[in-house]
């Protein structure tokens, strides 16, 4: 239910929403198996796509939505995190716009302060050359190592043959579901965000913030 925590006088959900609505996405859905998130997404005119209970991760959840959807492989989908409540539309336009089929998967990183390095609802992202060669919430500080964004762009194609791998020893570590990709040999590009003001809300202290 952390989608429907009220910040301001709108739930999380709605900030989501808003934000992709401000960008050149041409269609947005939301996905969840909450009732009440659909119904609160509906009440402020969001398109709601319900799906199972039992999914393992968001990416799964999202495999359901877009097969309800019927998508084309050539299809891009921007995968924006519903706990993301002030990513800017100015980042997802930059997945949008620069996605290239030279690689199948693509993400958002912005400088590591020094208060999230040992924070391990932080997730970091370790990229060389424009690349993400890996993820983990405890890595240390290095010229590398960044904070990863909760936002992804892949091509309906990839994410069906994301969805048949099996789940990797290193996702179910870290709990992040970015690392089966990478796992099963798939690269995965990195932009550098041009926005101040993202941050997700992992916690009630974020939540507070």
């Amino acid at each position: 239910g952390k989608p429907l925590k009220k910040i301001g006088d709108k739930p999380m959900i709605q900030w989501v929403h808003e934000s992709c609505k401000k960008s050149d996405a041409d269609s947005i859905y939301i996905a969840t198996d909450s009732e009440k998130i659909r119904d609160q997404v509906q009440a402020f005119n969001g398109q709601v796509i319900m799906t199972l209970l039992d999914h393992k991760t968001g990416t799964d959840r999202i495999h359901e939505a877009v097969t309800k959807l019927k998508c084309h492989e050539e299809d891009l989908i921007i995968n924006v995190q519903g706990d993301e409540p002030f990513i800017s539309h100015d980042d997802i336009n930059t997945l949008i716009h620069n996605y290239s089929d030279d690689f199948e998967m693509a993400t958002l990183y912005k400088e590591l302060t020094k208060e999230d390095v040992d924070d391990t609802n932080v997730v970091k992202i370790n990229v060389i050359d424009n690349i993400a060669t890996s993820f983990s919430r405890n890595f240390k500080s290095s010229n590398s190592i960044h904070h990863h964004l909760g936002i992804y762009a892949y091509r309906c194609e990839f994410l069906k043959k994301f969805v048949k791998y099996e789940q990797s020893k290193n996702e179910i570590r870290e709990s992040l579901e970015q690392l089966r990709a990478l796992d099963n040999g798939h690269q995965i590009k990195a932009f550098k965000s041009s926005s101040t003001s993202s941050f997700g809300i992992d916690t009630e202290e974020d939540l507070i913030r």
